[in-house]
This record gives structure tokens, sequence and C-alpha cells, in this order.
């Protein structure tokens, strides 16, 4: 999978277990654009998703087993 990040004109090419992260505030996050951040792996994650706004037919509470 690659994502193009417009900010910077480049391609990640994230692998198995690896994700991208974008903060809330685009313009004032420290997400995966930052180079001390960059791609994490799926063993760096420490939180779920609780809600699903979008698609916008799925949206509501998230149930994790």
């Amino acid at each position: 999978y690659h994502m193009h990040t417009k900010e910077e004109n480049n391609r990640v090419k994230l692998g198995k277990d690896e994700y991208f992260v974008l903060g809330d505030n685009r313009n004032d996050s420290t997400d995966s654009r930052d180079p001390d951040v960059g791609v994490l792996k799926k063993s760096d994650l420490m939180v779920r998703a609780w809600l699903r706004i979008y698609p916008f037919n799925k949206f509501g509470l998230l149930r994790h087993k």
C-alpha cells in the first residue's frame, strides 16, 4: 500500500502491520508526517477506536472482542 503525502510530495510504502497515522488537527499535530514519529507498527498502538464516523451509513460505536 502506498500513501501519498501532499505536504511533502513523498510516497510512504507500508508493510504488513504498519500504519501511517494522522492527527485530527493536521496543521498542528505530531503524527506520521513527523520524522520523529514515522510509520507505526501494530505493536506500537496502544488504543482502539471507539466511534466510527465514516462511512456515514456505518456511523456509531464500535465493539471490540
